[in-house]
């Protein structure tokens, strides 16, 4: 008893689930309730749109059952996605913010299950999500489903253990016939071995590159740019680096949002890998490639320029609207957008060449607040 107890302090200590039960919000939506569309995602089995427009409801409605359920729901469309790590981190995000609900008992239940359907050390990470989940609710009506995915745990944790005497290359080779036959999943959890039973070897790297090309077809991108970036920080010498440079920029450039939107955790990201891979691998065969993959982000980038320029241009703002078309014109020069910012700076200077700066004058600067 003192053993649970003490569990259950420090569990609530972290943010943890509470003791209380609040009110389950569970409910069938009618078409013109707040999260009915993600409900419409998720009867289509587009569990990644689902989980972003979950994600967007919680934080409006946060605080509120509905940011509650909504919530829940972006682990579970995770869940669903096989985003494991994702998920937990969503389940836990809920037990802060909600501590004393029916749904942080279901979170937790969740967490262990998401950790069971991972290999070493996730097993043991299950186990202990079990431990806490029974301490903290000793009456839970997951006790059942909790327990038999502990011994399932345990005795993946085993046969774990048992197969670390067993050659890396053959892991390792399980995994690759695992991903050529699009088994992602699988192949994840091959990959995660080897990376965790032969740290800094040739093989771990490659491991750690497929495991990126795992999340990359799966569609978590950023997870995927983890590991592209793990593996160029840590195996640098590594015959799979060029690819990873070429993949990180391609997996900042896949999370980019609409042009319009702020682009500067993606979009330009994509863009400073792209040309970090010249400066590092000028003589690699994927160059042609990167190219391709450059003038897309450009292209986006610079429609983005392009329309706030367009739209300043509207509202008579010339001074802006020159700024933004300029600022397109240098950076983006290959772009569709650059002849038309060009076309406008022509109008500009028949209709407001008072507005008109020298050359250097605020040159090549990016566009500010301070400019609108």
């Amino acid at each position: 008893m003192r053993f649970h107890a003490a569990i259950i302090t420090v569990f609530m200590m972290l943010g943890g689930i509470g003791l209380a039960e609040g009110q389950d919000t569970t409910q069938a939506y009618g078409p013109d309730h707040p999260l009915a569309k993600g409900e419409r995602y998720l009867a289509k089995g587009q569990y990644l749109n689902a989980a972003d427009f979950y994600r967007t409801m919680s934080r409006r409605f946060a605080g509120t059952a509905i940011g509650l359920e909504a919530c829940y729901l972006e682990a579970e469309s995770h869940r669903r996605a096989g985003r494991y790590a994702r998920a937990v981190d969503s389940y836990r995000r809920l037990q802060r913010e909600y501590p004393f609900t029916r749904k942080a008992e279901q979170a937790q239940y969740q967490i262990a299950w998401c950790y069971a359907q991972q290999k070493t050390p996730s097993s043991l990470q299950a186990v202990s999500a079990v431990d806490l989940l029974l301490a903290a609710y000793p009456e839970s009506p997951y006790r059942e489903q909790a327990l038999a995915l502990r011994e399932e745990a345990l005795g993946r944790q085993k046969a774990s253990s048992q197969s670390k005497s067993a050659p890396p290359d053959a892991v390792f080779a399980r995994a690759k016939e695992h991903f050529e036959r699009r088994k992602y999943i699988d192949a994840m959890e091959g990959f995660r071995d080897v990376i965790y039973n032969n740290p800094g070897t040739r093989l771990a790297a490659e491991a750690t590159f497929y495991l990126g090309e795992c999340y990359f077809h799966t569609k978590d991108y950023q997870a995927a740019v983890d590991e592209y970036a793990r593996l160029l920080d840590e195996y640098p010498s590594s015959p799979y680096a060029d690819d990873a440079q070429f993949m990180l920029a391609h997996g900042y450039f896949k999370q980019s949002p609409h042009y319009a939107l702020d682009q500067k955790e993606t979009g330009e990201k994509a863009r400073a890998a792209a040309a970090r891979f010249f400066e590092r691998f000028p003589e690699s065969q994927l160059a042609s490639e990167v190219k391709q993959l450059q003038a897309k982000i450009d292209e986006k980038l610079a429609r983005k320029e392009y329309e706030a320029g367009r739209i300043y241009f509207k509202m008579k703002n010339h001074k802006s609207a020159r700024i933004y078309f300029k600022y397109v014109l240098e950076h983006y020069p290959e772009t569709p957008w650059a002849p038309k910012s060009r076309d406008y700076l022509s109008q500009l200077d028949r209709i407001a060449p008072a507005d008109n700066k020298t050359e250097t004058d605020g040159a090549g600067g990016k566009p500010t607040d301070q400019d609108r």
